[in-house]
């Protein structure tokens, strides 16, 4: 069996999507969740374990389980190969095909990151990472914390490059994210005496490293690794690996602005908590966050800029999401709270937290005089907008109903007025759905691929259904039949155009039966269908028949008939046309 296949059919694609997805049982072997390809409310997104594809709905993206690696980390075909092989404990080959140029320098990449990785860990407990250590104490961080998030700590110096140096060429180096290229050519540490949080992928990989100056004066006070074909900055949550299982089972994601926030409430047990890598917020970000729960708690600091940090993301993850804002008081970071007021004054805090729009309303009316005019004011200038940066209308009109309370006017006026602004609705291809006879042979042929051979080469010698819709799917599987090659919805699916892509995944994941279509079935299709052609061609020959009758040509005629299927032609003492007349008899 190739390497490939072997990796295949170890891998339960449920498994691997599911710790990216959260899938819910739709039937028999099919699961349904929210699309992590492109923003949806509605689930569109289908896994069949049995087929062992997937189908979006939506955006129209499908394939199998390596599909989706490559999808969803950004990959090529052999480094998902790799991971699910790495995975399933499935020994690589030694052999070139597996070592292609984009593939050799990732796994350099990553090796950098392991070896960096190492080297600042054993730094942070050696002479010069004293001041980190320190640091790390003075903010409460336990030696379990510690070890847990793999601090580190980056020392002056070459000595990272020194030991990269000796299995990675400078060329390399420079696209690891973990050093700069001078205009020389030269390299240097991108870290320096700085105090280091790896970040990893969402499999747990280390990927990236963000370091924070120790020394006064050291701007950035936080720095990231630049991007490189691990990491990219807009598409990683730190924490969100560990994070994850604890935040489908709560149902709840907490959203904070660092690194040493998400820690100081792992260590506190509050285990949900994911950070942007030093960067904003974006769509890539949402649609992570969205993956696991539909709910985020925004805990972001109280001074100004943490309050705009709200302004800013908060319309944009309230499009798909319930969004609710925590404020610390006295402008504590969120270990800082646990360690003065204790866990449970927390979690009473994060029960109570406000949602978005209501804080945002607080907050407008703050800046605005309590008259009429000046709610008005505070709706124009700072609620209406947010409330327009909402592409779902009927969300976005649900927000208006309850905030009309807070402007002082009427809830119809507020959704009147929303409504008269266009509703930015992503545009979304929808899969036509296909006749019932047609899904019907197209999942009896999946699946019973044991008879469907002997079948397709039956079908092969029919045209009715090559006027169907999905002719060109039955076609590709005759020609597979034909050829010999073993019948699977991946292999099918390879071997159609988009269009066609898209005809055969609606009549497989919209099939709501829990049970694979009989081989009964699908003989009695097939019997069908050749009924069906035989009548088209028994139609067929009649109608010229009487063509040839009406010209006299009847000898033409009773040879045409002779061509009928037995079961069409006229009873003994029928005939097919009028009757003769004496002069028929003449020519007999």
């Amino acid at each position: 069996m190739e390497f490939k296949e072997r990796v295949k059919q170890a891998a339960d694609i449920v498994e691997v999507i599911g710790e990216v997805v959260r899938l819910k049982p739709a039937g028999g072997a099919r699961f349904k969740g929210l699309c992590p390809f492109h923003q949806e409310k509605t689930p569109s997104f289908n896994v069949d374990r049995d087929k062992q594809f997937f189908h979006c709905f939506g955006c129209g993206k499908g394939g199998d389980v390596f599909k989706f690696v490559m999808e969803i980390e950004a990959v090529g075909f052999y480094d998902a190969l790799k991971s699910l092989a790495d995975r399933y404990a499935i020994p690589i080959p030694k052999r070139q095909e597996f070592g292609d140029r984009e593939s050799q320098e990732r796994d350099a990449v990553q090796a950098m990151q392991d070896i960096a990785l190492a080297f600042y860990r054993q730094a942070l407990f050696e002479r010069p990472g004293a001041d980190a250590l320190a640091y790390l104490k003075k903010r409460a961080v336990t030696d379990d914390s510690i070890e847990t998030f793999a601090l580190g700590y980056a020392p002056p110096g070459g000595k990272l490059i020194e030991r990269l140096r000796r299995d990675h060429p400078p060329a390399l180096i420079a696209q690891s994210g973990l050093a700069v290229e001078r205009d020389d050519g030269s390299l240097y540490e991108r870290f320096r005496n700085r105090l280091m949080f790896p970040i990893h992928g969402e499999r747990g990989n280390a990927i990236a490293f963000g370091g924070r100056a120790l020394s006064a004066g050291d701007e950035p006070k936080y720095l990231n690794s630049s991007d490189s074909r691990l990491y990219t900055k807009k598409r990683v949550l730190y924490n969100l690996h560990r994070a994850k299982e604890t935040i489908r089972k709560a149902q709840d994601t907490i959203l904070v602005e660092g690194y040493m926030d998400a820690i100081g409430l792992w260590q506190a047990g509050v285990k949900n908590a994911v950070a942007p890598c030093g960067t904003a917020l974006s769509d890539s970000h949402v649609a992570m966050l969205r993956r696991h729960s539909e709910n985020v708690v925004l805990l972001l600091d109280a001074d100004e800029a943490g309050k705009a940090a709200v302004d800013r993301i908060g319309p944009l993850i309230d499009e798909l999401m319930r969004v609710r804002v925590l404020q610390l008081p006295d402008g504590l970071d969120p270990d800082e709270f646990i360690l003065n007021e204790g866990r449970e004054a927390f979690a009473k805090r994060l029960e109570r937290a406000t949602p978005y729009f209501e804080w945002l309303c607080d907050r407008a009316l703050e800046k605005y005089p309590r008259d009429v005019d000046g709610r008005r004011q505070a709706y124009r200038d700072t609620i209406r907008p947010a409330l327009l940066r909402v592409k779902d209308r009927m969300t976005r009109e649900a927000h208006a109903a309850s905030i009309a309370a807070y402007v002082g006017v009427e809830a119809r006026a507020l959704v009147e007025d929303l409504k008269r602004e266009p509703t930015a609705s992503p545009s979304r291809a929808s899969a036509a759905s296909l006749p019932a006879n047609e899904a019907l042979l197209l999942n009896a042929l999946l699946d019973n691929p044991a008879e469907a051979r002997e079948a397709l080469l039956r079908l092969g010698e029919l045209s009715t259904w090559r006027q169907w819709r999905s002719s060109a799917a039955i076609e590709a599987m005759v020609a597979m039949a034909a050829a010999g090659a073993e019948l699977s919805y991946g292999a099918v699916e390879a071997r159609l155009d988009e269009g066609t892509r898209r005809l055969l995944a609606a009549a497989v994941f919209a099939d709501k039966s829990d049970t694979p279509v009989a081989p009964e079935q699908l003989r009695a299709c097939v019997s069908a269908l050749e009924n069906a052609d035989e009548g088209a061609k028994a139609a067929g020959i009649r109608a010229r028949i009487r063509a040839l009758e009406k010209e006299g040509r009847l000898a033409e005629a009773l040879e045409l008939e002779r061509q009928l299927p037995r079961r069409s032609r006229p009873a003994s003492g029928e005939r097919s046309g009028p009757p003769r007349g004496p002069s028929h008899e003449a020519e007999r």
